[in-house]
């Protein structure tokens, strides 16, 4: 009778054990490893003498390794407001395109799928200035890293609303002439 309770909690055992490993595998493989999201968003700049808060917009595209790690590459373009742009002779506008991939941790990948992310980027700032009828301008080429944290809330097993902030250090090798502004994003996002 002993060795029957023994041997029948051990078939018990191995059969939740064997139960659980097959689940496991199974959502593993079942994940959607693709996903492409349209952002717009709020640009603020560390220090406001400059630009106003202003509207940015771009495409992130998500490959994911695991449910928890990804990869992703992300191109947006802020539409900067300076706070001085007319004068009477004078009118300035800038914008600030960025090129970026990193990677995304996602904490809890089953749930609201809350996430971190580090990344790298190439920026470009784009000033145009108008004084009378002439025009001119110039473009800065620059690197820089970026992290951020949000959240991707669930509609649908496609769809998903990604809800995030980012910081943006550009051009942080330059002693002084280095750029911070950070960006919250929002937006639709199709997995597949």
């Amino acid at each position: 009778m002993y060795k029957t309770k023994i041997s029948s909690i051990a078939l018990l055992l191995l059969i939740i054990f064997l139960t659980q490993t097959v689940r496991s595998q199974t959502d593993s493989t079942q994940f959607k490893k693709w996903s492409v999201s349209m952002m717009i968003g709020l640009f603020m700049a560390r220090d406001n003498d400059e630009f106003k808060i202003s509207p940015n917009s771009g495409i992130d595209v998500e490959y994911h390794y695991t449910p928890s790690l990804a990869v992703y590459t992300n191109v947006g373009f802020n539409f900067l407001k300076n706070i001085n742009t007319h004068y009477e002779f004078y009118f300035n506008t800038t914008s600030i395109l960025e090129a970026t991939m990193g990677a995304r941790i996602y904490l809890d990948p089953e749930l609201d799928r809350t996430f971190m992310e580090l990344g790298f980027g190439y920026y470009q700032k784009f000033n145009q200035y108008r004084v009378q009828s002439y025009n001119t301008g110039n473009n800065n080429d620059e690197f820089g890293i970026n992290w951020g944290f949000g959240s991707d809330i669930k509609v649908n097993s496609s769809i998903r609303i990604p809800i995030k902030v980012r910081f943006h250090f550009v051009n942080f090798l330059d002693e002084g002439d280095y750029t911070i502004y950070w960006g919250i994003y929002s937006g639709i996002k199709y997995s597949f």
